[in-house]
This record gives structure tokens, C-alpha cells and sequence, in this order.
């Protein structure tokens, strides 16, 4: 599948062309506020609860409390089942710790889109780099985005890659015309192989 991510013309890409690297953006740093967040359902039973912490509750590197430890709080003394308010802000941290892991790298299904063109490739002045990727593995574990008018829900029946599919590929309806299709993966850049960048297409405003 050819896959097409719109660039300013600048040091970051063309380091990308020249060494073949793809870069992964944190979550929070993607130009719609609203993209990547989820609505969460709160209500479940006490068991219900305990699995889905066990599933997802993240524990700190510094702390000196075990995880079993935290369900048993969170469980027995917060009573979390019986107070979604404070269930809903549990699953906010818990949220927020996924999100603050993964990186996220962009492209599009087109490459003629003239917004995407405005927004993205410096008002036509940049290009929009071609992959192939049928041609590098790691071009393989592509999500699609849905296009959706609403943030989509979770709750404690949903597993944590569950959760993490959900967000990662949820956006706005308004969005539709980018056709987006999604890498995930740890953040920062990634060697791709060099036969994957199949071309680069220029903008109608590109300088010499």
C-alpha cells in the first residue's frame, strides 16, 4: 500500500530522505487537541474492577507500593466501584501513562489533497514523501483511523490494547478527507528500509 506524509521542506526532512528514518510523535503533540482521548464508562461490578486494574494500572519506578497493593486500596478502601467520580479520575492517570509512552507516525492514503497540502507541506511550499509499505515490515502494523463524531467509551470490560486501539484510532469526522492510516511504537525515529521511500512529490509553490 503507498502510504504519503506531507512535509515542510527543513533539516528534519530532509534527514528523513536522506537516512530513511520515520519520526514517532508523542499523542499530545498531534495539531488536533480532541484527537487521542477517550470517554470513559465507570460503572462495573468490585470483580470487574479488580480485573481491570490488574489489566492496566500502571506502578511507578519509585514508588515502594507493590501493584496488589494499590487494587487492594483502590478496591477495599476507595470503594472505586461504588464512586464513579473518582473512578473516572483513576482512569484519567491511567490513561494519561499509556499515552505518555507511545509514539505516533501519520500518513495518508492520498497525496493530492489540497488542505492537507496548506496544512501540512507549508502552504504547497514543501513536498509529500511516498513509502511503499509492502516493502519494509515495519511499514506492516498499520492501524486505520475511524472518523467519528463523538470520542469513542470504554470501560472495565476493555482490555488495555483495547483501550489503546480505541484512542489511537479514533478522530474527529472532519478530518475524513486526510484518509489516515497510523504506526504506532516507542517515540522518537525509526530506520525504515531504504526501498521503501518510493518518491518524493513537490508542491506547486516549492522553491528551486
Amino acid at each position: 500500500m503507498k502510504l504519503y506524509k506531507y512535509r515542510c521542506v527543513d533539516d528534519y526532512t530532509l534527514s528523513a530522505i536522506r537516512d530513511s528514518t520515520i519520526w514517532f510523535s508523542s499523542p499530545l503533540d498531534l495539531n488536533d487537541p480532541y484527537d487521542c482521548q477517550l470517554s470513559m464508562n465507570p460503572f462495573g461490578t468490585k470483580e470487574e474492577w479488580r480485573a481491570f486494574l490488574t489489566n492496566t494500572l500502571p506502578v511507578g519506578e519509585n514508588t515502594h507500593v507493590s501493584k496488589e497493593e494499590l487494587i487492594r486500596h483502590y478496591i477495599d478502601d476507595r470503594q472505586i466501584h461504588n464512586d464513579p467520580d473518582y473512578a473516572k479520575k483513576l482512569f484519567q492517570r491511567i490513561f494519561d501513562e499509556m499515552r505518555s509512552k507511545i509514539g505516533v507516525c501519520c500518513f495518508s492514503r492520498v497525496w493530492d489533497s489540497i488542505p492537507m497540502w496548506s496544512h501540512y507541506a507549508d502552504g504547497h511550499k514543501g513536498v509529500c514523501v511516498e513509502y511503499d509499505s509492502e516493502r519494509d515490515k515495519n511499514l506492516a502494523n498499520l492501524f486505520m483511523v475511524n472518523y467519528c463524531n463523538e470520542y469513542p467509551t470504554v470501560g472495565v470490560h476493555d482490555t488495555k490494547e483495547t483501550i489503546s486501539s480505541r484512542f489511537l484510532t479514533s478522530k474527529a469526522s472532519a478530518w475524513g478527507y486526510e484518509e489516515e492510516y497510523r504506526l504506532v511504537a516507542g517515540k522518537g525515529p525509526l530506520k525504515v528500509e531504504r526501498r521503501s521511500l518510493t518518491g518524493v512529490i513537490f508542491g506547486c509553490s516549492c522553491p528551486p
